[in-house]
């Protein structure tokens, strides 16, 4: 049985994160090596500062017993296509599926949704209702309203200015049949 030691684990690649700070330093991460992070005045300095930290940070793990993850599958590989067969109790799936039908959207947009956001992804539907609203806040403001216009007098009742619609109210909304 081979162990795996620190030349294994540092011949793999792990996945970084650089994110640059305010202050025009740079911030790196190892996703899969909980704690393992590095800065640097420079892009190319943090990930230098990163690689020794990986190897200091796996050095500490192996040497007090502890178990070093191996670098995740990403999405660019194709044990990912998109699709999950999940599971859920039928009182959740009843929820979810009220929840989505308030919202106007598929069962499937709205856990997807749901699922972007606890990731810390984006809220899509959030964004696109932000954008509806913006758009019907300036058609409602830039709009005229119409008791304001100058009409011409017509017969058809839907046609007239709003203060002329009052008889409206009294029309029979359904007319009965006879056969």
């Amino acid at each position: 049985m081979s162990t795996k030691d620190l030349s294994y684990y540092l011949s793999l690649k792990y996945p970084a994160e650089l994110h640059e700070r305010p202050d025009g330093h740079f911030f790196a991460i190892h996703p899969d090596l909980d704690g393992c992070m590095a800065e640097g005045a420079s892009l190319e300095e943090a990930f230098t500062n990163l690689a020794d930290s990986r190897e200091l940070w796996i050095e500490a793990r192996l040497e007090n017993g502890y178990s070093v993850p191996e670098p995740r599958v990403t999405a660019n590989d194709s044990e990912y296509s998109g699709r999950i067969s999940l599971r859920m109790a039928p009182s959740l799936h009843e929820q979810l599926a009220a929840s989505a039908e308030r919202k106007g959207i598929s069962l499937n947009l709205h856990i997807n949704t749901i699922l972007a956001l606890y990731a810390g992804g984006e809220d899509i539907l959030g964004e696109v209702r932000a954008e509806i609203r913006a758009v019907l806040n300036e058609a409602t403001t830039t709009s005229r309203d119409v008791t304001t216009r100058p009409t011409k007098p017509t017969s058809n009742p839907l046609m007239q200015p709003t203060a002329n619609r009052s008889n409206l109210l009294s029309w029979p909304k359904t007319k009965a049949l006879e056969v």
